[in-house]
Parts: structure tokens; C-alpha cells; sequence
């Protein structure tokens, strides 16, 4: 039990400092739709808005990532990146609102691919259009 909790205080300081680099990074660009994540970052996008067209972004509700339904089309999607994107199957702080902070209230755990589906998205879509105006 001892060697399952460190594995978890591991993963907990993983998620937080990627957590903490994001919103490093969203806090000192001037237009967050031009950081680039991922290098593949355009196939990305491309393959999330074909196989979740309707998916709003902006603010996303943890329950609709995690429905039965929804559940196997997010393992196969994630699984297209294994080979591509670094620590695709990472457990990963998404908000829930991308114009609120990283906290107890506006965060939940995805996979990293799932992370960046949907951080690509809001940047594409713009999600962080009111952030350039401020």
C-alpha cells in the first residue's frame, strides 16, 4: 500500500506542476491562440472536432467527458497519440472554465490528450479572445 500511495503523491506533483507551467504560460502571452502545445498540435484538433463535433469547450462539464457512452470514444482517440504525443495517457488538471483559475472548483482530472484536444480547441475557437482584449 505504502508503494500506492507514493505512486499517487508522484502523479499529483506531476499534474500540478504541468498545471502550473500552463497557466504560467496563459498568464504571460499576450494571445494564448498562438502558443503552440504539441507539435502536432493542427492533426490534433482536426481528428477532436471530427470525432466530438459538437463538444463545447469554453466551459466543459466533467460528467459529459466521463458518461459511459462517451468513455470507449475517448480511450480510442487517446490511443491514436500513444506514439506521438508525449505522456498522452497522463493524468492531467483540465478546467472546467478556461477563463478561471486552476483550483479546487474549476478543475478535474483528464488524460493529457484530452487535455490538449481541448486546450487546442479553445485556443482555435476562441476561448481567449476576452484575455487579448483585458
Amino acid at each position: 500500500m505504502i508503494n500506492d500511495q507514493l505512486i499517487e503523491q508522484e502523479w499529483a506533483r506531476i499534474a500540478f506542476e504541468f498545471a502550473e507551467t500552463h497557466s504560467k504560460v496563459l498568464s504571460c502571452v499576450p494571445d494564448p491562440s498562438q502558443i503552440r502545445l504539441i507539435k502536432n498540435a493542427d492533426e490534433v484538433y482536426e481528428d477532436f472536432r471530427k470525432t466530438f463535433p459538437n463538444l463545447e469547450v469554453a466551459v466543459v462539464e466533467e460528467a459529459v467527458l466521463k458518461t459511459e457512452e462517451v468513455k470507449p470514444i475517448w480511450r480510442e482517440f487517446s490511443e491514436r497519440y500513444k506514439n506521438s504525443v508525449k505522456d498522452y495517457n497522463f493524468g492531467t488538471l483540465l478546467r472546467r472554465d478556461c477563463q478561471g483559475e486552476y483550483d479546487s472548483e474549476n478543475t478535474f482530472i483528464v488524460v493529457r490528450i484530452i487535455f490538449y484536444a481541448i486546450e487546442i480547441a479553445r485556443q482555435k475557437e476562441g476561448c481567449y479572445s476576452s484575455k487579448i482584449q483585458k
